[in-house]
């Protein structure tokens, strides 16, 4: 608002000051009357003081943002001269944000715009995440508190050098909590399971044979007896194994040893 202000008093001091030097010319041949030249004269004058002082508004000016926001970096200090189109600070809008990390062409044919995906932050407090993101705060499968979210975009075009692709991920960000470039562990998950029972990879036993099989042990049992049970094996993971056939849900498996028992 303040720049056409400037160019209005810019206007009229360029007015008064043609004003200002006809009337001088009368003044001294005598064309004009003195109180007539003194009136010309002062308004000239206030019109440079006009101009003076929205050049020193301007100077002092208020920036806003057009957005509410987190300054990211400052590019001048106080007191120092800036110009028309200088960059002053960075303001991140962080309302709302969008999470990428890599993901190995591999892995690719599993995800899709909708996959699952749970959120690590190792440098926020699980109570912060708790208390703010009450409605995405979750525990995964393996025990670990993270965010529930989904992929919002997978990027097709992959990295030669490291063979992945980018994976993008939004979320709300009430409170600002999350900010820019923050270290964020994503976990995708790739298929669910529906059917059968989970139990300890380290309960999985394979013979010589190839043949796999779980030592179950009844918690009633005298000097710990313990059975082995053949399995069907399904999805398998670093802690834990999908058992489609062999055990059911509240079995006892040995999980320490049992490479002993074969």
């Amino acid at each position: 608002a303040l720049r056409p202000q400037r160019e209005r008093a810019q206007a009229r001091v360029t007015f008064w000051r043609a004003e200002y030097g006809r009337d001088r010319t009368l003044y001294r041949a005598g064309a004009i009357s003195a109180t007539h030249f003194d009136a010309t004269r002062m308004r000239y004058h206030a019109a440079e003081a006009g101009l003076n002082q929205i050049t020193t508004d301007i100077g002092y000016a208020t920036l806003r943002a057009p957005f509410d926001g987190v300054i990211a970096k400052r590019h001048v200090y106080p007191g120092v001269y800036v110009h028309t189109g200088e960059m002053m600070v960075k303001v991140d809008e962080l309302d709302r944000v969008r999470i990428q990390f890599p993901v190995d062409e591999s892995d690719l044919q599993w995800v899709h715009p909708g996959t699952l995906v749970y959120l690590r932050f190792p440098q926020l407090d699980a109570a912060v995440l708790r208390r703010r993101f009450p409605k995405r705060f979750v525990r995964e499968p393996d025990g670990r508190t993270a965010l529930e979210a989904h992929v919002a975009v997978v990027f097709p075009a992959e990295n030669p050098m490291t063979r992945t692709a980018v994976v993008e991920v939004r979320i709300a960000n009430p409170h600002l909590v999350l900010r820019a470039n923050t270290y964020i562990v994503g976990d995708l998950v790739r298929r669910s399971i529906s059917k059968g029972v989970l139990i300890p990879t380290a309960a999985l036993t394979t013979e010589p044979g190839g043949k796999q099989v779980v030592f179950l042990v009844s918690p009633f049992a005298e000097q710990g007896t313990v059975e082995e049970h053949p399995v069907t094996v399904g999805v398998q993971g670093p802690n834990e194994v999908q058992i489609l056939k062999g055990v059911k849900a509240g079995d006892f498996v040995v999980v320490e040893g049992n490479r002993e028992l074969v």
